[in-house]
């Protein structure tokens, strides 16, 4: 009955009135969808960390380890490929097995093998992300880093 007096109205006003009531309804139609579906997806963004950050806890790790996790992670928010080649090895690292739903400590031991002096060099990066890209298990990945590694002059061969 609305509807139909509504309608009724506007065409006795002429077709551009109507014709201009149905774009500006259908704009803000797409606005509001916008919206709600932007708050959707906080929420979930919200409830996903919220869990990470629970298993994390129960797992052991420390307060350090999940703060360097979770900053990763928010950097990585909204990033394009071009960018990704521009972060730090480790960022790159922990986002990829973090993509690859590696576990905590699997990455922690992973990042510690990729170390040499306390850095983690290109080639490093390429090998890890073409391993996990392949499904390697996480002690696969740190056996193969460290057959990489140099000998240490205090390392002795048996």
């Amino acid at each position: 009955m609305l509807a139909e007096s509504i309608i009724d109205g506007l065409q006795k006003l002429g077709d551009g009135v109507l014709i201009v009531a149905v774009v500006c309804f259908g704009m803000m139609v797409v606005g509001v969808t916008t919206a709600i579906a932007r708050a959707w997806r906080r929420v979930r963004e919200t409830e996903s960390r919220t869990a990470l950050v629970g298993m994390m806890l129960q797992r052991g790790m420390s307060a350090a380890d999940i703060e360097r996790i979770m900053s990763t992670c928010l950097d990585r928010e909204g990033e394009d490929g071009a960018e990704v080649e521009n972060q730090k090895p480790d960022v790159r690292i922990i986002a990829l097995m973090k993509e690859n739903e590696y576990e905590g400590d699997d990455i922690e031991r992973i990042l510690d093998a990729a170390r040499t002096n306390g850095v983690i060099d290109a080639d490093t990066v390429k090998v890890i992300e073409t391993l996990v890209e392949q499904g390697a298990e996480a002690e696969e990945i740190e056996g193969i880093l460290d057959a990489r590694r140099p000998p240490s002059p205090n390392r002795v061969a048996v």
